[in-house]
This record gives C-alpha cells, structure tokens and sequence, in this order.
C-alpha cells in the first residue's frame, strides 16, 4: 500500500493544523513500497490514552459482538462472541432522527497476533516463513489485513481480517453506548485512524483494478 506524495494534500482533511499533516505524512509515509522497508515501523501515538468520545467512532475497538465464523470441517457456520473494530462511518453508527433511515453497523473480528501464529505453527509454517508473515504484517503488507500494534492495556497486538466483516444492527449498538466506558475498550488516535483508513480503503477501493470494463 501507499500515496505517492502528490496525493498527501488531497488525501488529508483541510481542517488539519500544517504541523499534523506534516506529522501524519511522515508516520504514514513508512508503509510506502513496504518490502523495500528495513528499519523498524513506529507505531507512537496509535491509541488514544483517554477515549474522548461518548458515542462510538470509526475504529473503536469493542469488547464483545455477535460473530458467525466458518467451520470448515463441518462446512457451516458457528456463532458466538468475540471482540471487534468498528468498520462503519462514524457518523454512520451515531444515533439519527427518528425520519431517518439507520445503517447498520459494520464491523470485524479483532484477533491476538500470538494467536494468528500460533495456528500459522499448527499448520506446519516452519519459523522462517512464521517471522517473515509477523514481519509483514507489521509493515502492513497485506491488503486485507490490518495490524495493530501493542497497546497500552494488555501490550497485546491483533489483527483484522477486512474480508471478513459482519453487521450488527445499529439500534441495539445505540443502546450499548449507555455503557460505553465497559463496552468499549480502545480507541484510535489521529494516526491510528488514518492509517486504518488508508488500509481500509486501499482494501476495497484500490484503483486501478488493472482490469478494463469495456
């Protein structure tokens, strides 16, 4: 993934300070042309320390959602609960008028790295090919997946599948915001954001698609 430095201006909102677009271009800027990258991804300033919001925002991540998952050995569909990213607008997932029609929420399952390798071991991936994917996955390499570093909380670092998202209905998350404080676990800050953004994008609206639709 990545901008050409041509695309910076368009690409960041007006209302950024000179100074925050200057700092986010460079942060963002790492996951330029990935495989030529050597030196260590900075990660500072990815979560925010004291969420700020009362409602829930693009990039929340949540305790526990309803989930369905594959279970190929039985060729269906399981359910359960399990931790998640907001995938939806932020204004998308905020309580509206009663005369206007409520989107549902979008979302995807937030899953531990160590757990990610982990399986990556039980499927006979030697160590070699386990570091490399680790080392790629924190250099954002792969369009459906989005890294996120340690946090603050737990140290934990996860990941997102993007081709793998469900939705909720937005009315029962309104009424979780009453509890947001337990709900809700992280937020992103500015550069966290946008580089889920970014990789968001990058995902389902890469252009060109290299594919001409005569």
């Amino acid at each position: 993934m990545g901008f050409a430095d041509s695309d910076w201006e368009d690409t960041l909102p007006s209302y950024l300070l000179a100074e925050d677009k200057t700092r986010l271009k460079g942060m963002l800027s790492q996951f330029f042309v990935p495989d030529q990258k050597k030196d260590e991804i900075r990660y500072e300033n990815f979560y925010l320390r004291i969420p700020q919001c009362a409602y829930f925002r693009q990039g929340d991540l949540l305790h526990s959602l309803p989930i369905c998952d594959w279970d190929t050995s039985k060729q269906c569909y399981t359910t359960g609960f399990a931790p998640v990213v907001i995938i939806s607008n932020s204004c998308d997932v905020y309580p509206k008028d009663e005369n206007l029609l409520d989107k549902e929420a979008l979302f995807a399952h937030l899953i531990p790295v160590k757990s990610f390798l982990t399986d990556l071991e039980s499927n006979q991936y030697t160590p070699e090919k386990i570091e490399s994917i680790y080392n790629n996955l924190k250099r954002q390499a792969y369009s459906n997946l989005f890294y996120l570093p340690p946090n603050h909380l737990d140290g934990q670092e996860h990941i997102v599948f993007f081709d793998k998202t469900y939705w909720h209905p937005s009315e029962n998350l309104y009424g979780k915001m009453e509890n947001i404080e337990n709900e809700r676990f992280l937020s992103l800050d500015q550069f966290g954001f946008y580089l889920f953004i970014c990789k968001l994008s990058y995902h389902f609206c890469r252009v060109p698609e290299e594919n001409e639709r005569t």
